[in-house]
C-alpha cells in the first residue's frame, strides 16, 4: 500500500485470523510501557488521545492494544474496518525445505512490513498529523504482540482431503481442492492458515485458537479479575476493557511474568528491530506447536508447553515493544533514547 493511500485511510478514521487474544495484547503493551520513561509515556497518550472520543476504552498505552482487532470483528465505525485483516500475520510454511506450499502472507502487505511501514513513516516523524500518528501507534502496539504468536509467523503444509484421482485435465482444474501436475490430477497443498484449519476436541476449536489463549496461562487470573470487579463489563476473547484497579492489577501482573520469564528482560536480543528476525524466531517451536494431531485433546504436558512458550513471547514482544517504540519516539521527545533499561 502507498503512503498516500494510508494517509487517506488515516485521515478518514474520524468518520464515526484474531491473534493473541485479548490480554496477551495487553500484557505486552503493559510490559513496554512500564519499560519506557515518563516522556515517551506521555508522547503515547498524546497520540492515542486524538481520537478518545470515538474509543474512549482503546485510547491508554494498555487499552489501545486491542483496536486493530475491535476494527478487524467490525465492532467500530471505522470505515475502513476490514483494510488492515493481512497485516496481523506473515505464515511461514513448515517444514521449510522442499514445502510445496507458498508462504501464506501478501510480501506488501503483512505484519513484518507493516511494522517497518507504520515505524519509518508516521511514528519517528513529526510530518504527520498526530491523528494519524495515534492510528499508527494503536496498529504498532497490536501488530509488535502478533508478530510474537509462533502461528502468525509459520503454518503446517497438508494434503487436502479431497477425490482428485482419474480426472482429466479439464476436469481437474474446475474441481476444488485439486490441482493437475503436469500429467495426473492430485490433491492440492495447502497451509493451515496457522493452526485455524487444525481441529482439536475440547476447550480449543482448532491449534490457532489454543496459542492465542496461551495454553490457558491466564485463566485462573482473569477469573479472579472478574470476581473482583476488575473488569468493566463482559469480557469478548478479543477485547477486555478494565476499571482503574483493574489496569492496576494488569499492570502488576505484567510485572509478574517479566519477573518469572525463562528468559530475562536483559537477555531478550533485540536485533535493532528487524521485524523480520522476530517472526522468523516462530520456525525454532514449530515441532512443539505442531506436535499434536489434529482432532486430539491437547495433553497436559501439551498445555504446560505452550504456557511456558507464550510467557516467554508475551514478554520479549513487551520488551522489544519498549525498544522499538523508544527508538522511534526519542527524536520527536528531544531524547537519545526513550527506552530505559531495567523497568519491570
Amino acid at each position: 500500500m502507498h503512503i498516500s493511500i494510508f494517509l487517506v485511510i488515516l485521515f478518514s478514521c474520524v468518520t464515526p485470523v484474531t491473534s493473541w487474544w485479548a490480554l496477551g495484547h495487553q500484557l505486552t503493551a503493559s510490559i513496554g510501557k512500564q519499560r519506557l520513561n515518563s516522556t515517551a509515556v506521555d508522547t503515547m497518550k498524546t497520540l492515542l488521545q486524538e481520537h478518545e472520543n470515538y474509543w474512549p476504552d482503546h485510547s491508554g498505552p494498555v487499552t489501545a492494544a486491542t483496536w486493530a482487532d475491535i476494527i478487524k470483528e467490525g465492532q467500530t465505525h471505522y470505515l475502513y474496518e476490514h483494510l488492515y485483516n493481512s497485516w496481523h500475520f506473515y505464515d511461514v510454511p513448515y517444514p521449510v525445505h522442499n514445502n510445496p506450499c507458498p508462504v501464506n502472507g501478501d510480501k506488501t502487505n503483512n505484519v513484518v512490513w507493516a511494522l517497518h511501514f507504520l515505524e519509518e513513516n508516521f511514528l519517528s516523524t513529526t510530518n504527520q498529523s498526530a491523528a494519524r500518528r495515534g492510528i499508527a501507534l494503536r496498529l504498532f502496539i497490536h501488530f509488535m504482540g502478533d508478530v510474537h504468536q509462533p502461528l502468525h509467523c509459520l503454518e503446517r503444509c497438508f494434503k487436502v482431503n479431497a477425490e482428485c484421482g482419474g480426472l482429466t485435465q479439464a476436469k481437474c482444474k474446475q474441481k476444488q481442492q485439486c490441482t493437475w501436475d503436469g500429467s495426473t490430477c492430485a490433491q492440492e497443498w495447502r497451509g493451515d492458515e496457522g493452526g485455524n484449519l487444525l481441529p482439536l476436541h475440547g476447550k480449543y476449536k482448532n491449534l490457532h485458537m489454543l496459542w492465542d489463549d496461551m495454553g490457558g496461562l491466564n485463566s485462573k487470573w482473569i477469573q479472579q479479575e472478574e470476581e473482583s470487579g476488575g473488569m468493566k463489563e463482559e469480557k469478548k476473547l478479543y477485547d477486555y476493557t478494565w476499571t482503574t484497579t483493574g489496569l492496576k492489577d494488569l499492570d502488576e501482573y505484567a510485572m509478574s511474568l517479566v519477573n518469572s520469564a525463562d528468559t530475562k528482560p536483559n537477555a531478550i536480543p533485540l536485533y535493532d528491530c528487524a521485524y523480520e528476525k522476530y517472526c522468523a524466531e516462530s520456525l525454532q517451536y514449530a515441532k512443539t506447536v505442531y506436535g499434536i494431531k489434529p482432532n486430539a485433546t491437547p495433553s497436559v504436558e501439551y498445555l504446560k508447553e505452550a504456557q511456558r512458550i507464550t510467557h516467554d513471547r508475551v514478554v520479549a514482544a513487551g520488551v522489544r515493544l519498549a525498544h522499538c517504540l523508544g527508538r522511534a519516539l526519542a527524536p520527536v521527545a528531544n531524547e537519545n533514547a526513550a527506552w530505559k533499561v531495567g523497568g519491570c
